[in-house]
């Protein structure tokens, strides 16, 4: 990642800073200098909030057909690896845009621009993302936030107590590609403002602690994961962690390589990611 002079803006109750590259927010702190975003620690994951486009997810080998031509295009997109024009930076405000270039439209044979505007307000960050499409064909896209928080937020609050709300309700069915077959399975659709940690979600969270405290219990890993296919090689104590995870909370688990092959599948493996990146250290 190349060196970036932030862009720093503040309402007097939060102060947000914001690197151009990736036009990516990399600290959220308030009036008493608490933070809300990850430290970005590389030994769990260097990410504190990439901006996903044009594509959210991976394709499958990382290329696809168009016009009988084929293109590669890596998981997530390339506007996190990019480096953003700053085109407003004021005291609570700032604009960053990416446009299609030949190194883009290498990959992408599109012509865009894609905008990210932060905004404070009070006690309030609001985030938009804007994309134009700049030429004549039609522009197909997918547009995904991936932010990292503390956890518990600082406040002291009870981890039950965190709330996810939505402005309003979120009817559209979640589509998802089976991992074998890659076809679009049926739909699950989200039709609440509102997610809340689930007792099964703090029975785990819980269990990971456990776990995790356990001195010499998991092998650690040294430095970063470059890519997912280094991954594979993680598999081993991923399993092992989940096992002991599903030890504390008197879960039975197979065990065997058709059981790792799974993590490696689409579903399991997202989930793969959050555990080694999380807790395993």
């Amino acid at each position: 990642m190349p060196e970036m002079e932030f862009v720093t803006i503040s309402s007097g109750d939060l102060t947000a800073r914001i690197n151009p590259f990736g036009a990516e927010l990399w600290s959220l702190t308030d009036a008493q200098g608490r933070e809300f975003m990850t430290d970005g620690d590389p030994a769990f994951w260097p990410g504190h909030a990439p901006l996903l486009f044009p594509v959210v997810g991976g394709l499958h080998a990382n290329r696809y057909r168009l016009d009988g031509q084929e293109y590669e295009l890596p998981r997530h997109g390339f506007a996190r690896r990019s480096t953003f024009e700053t085109v407003e930076a004021a005291e609570g405000r700032a604009r960053f845009r990416l446009r299609d270039s030949a190194e883009t439209r290498a990959v992408y044979p599109f012509a865009f621009a894609l905008e990210m505007t932060f905004v404070l307000d009070g006690t309030t960050l609001h985030m938009a993302a804007t994309v134009r499409n700049s030429g004549d064909a039609a522009l197909p896209f997918s547009f995904g936030y991936h932010p990292a928080f503390a956890w518990p937020l600082p406040g002291g609050a009870d981890k039950a107590d965190h709330v996810i709300a939505f402005a309003s309700p979120e009817p559209q069915p979640v589509r998802r590609v089976d991992p074998q077959t890659h076809r679009i399975v049926a739909p699950r659709p989200f039709a609440h403002r509102e997610i809340k940690p689930s007792v099964e979600q703090r029975r785990i969270d819980e269990a990971l602690k456990e776990v995790t405290d356990r001195p010499g219990d998991i092998p650690r890993r040294q430095g970063t994961i470059a890519d997912d296919r280094a991954r594979v090689a993680l598999f081993p104590i991923v399993q092992q962690l989940l096992q002991q995870v599903f030890a504390v909370l008197e879960i039975p688990v197979k065990t065997g390589p058709r059981n790792l092959q799974s993590l490696a599948q689409a579903q399991d493996f997202d989930q793969c990611h959050a555990l080694v990146d999380q807790h395993v250290a």
